[in-house]
């Protein structure tokens, strides 16, 4: 699991879907396991298309 207190950034990012909007809530999911939950701090498109800054906020 992921530590609370840390913030996804983008290079992590291979895919999302198309509808998560900023402060969407979001699960952070790698090899079909869920890793974490947090706040969408961008949209997919964003978090797809750039290549740094901080996607989701993720919470204990």
């Amino acid at each position: 699991m992921l530590n609370p207190h840390h913030t996804f950034i983008l290079w992590g990012i291979n895919n999302a879907t198309d509808d998560i909007k900023p402060y969407d809530e979001v699960v952070l999911v790698h090899n079909n396991e869920i890793r974490g939950v947090g706040t969408a701090l961008m949209p997919s498109s964003a978090m797809i298309n750039l290549n740094e800054g901080m996607a989701v906020k993720v919470r204990g």
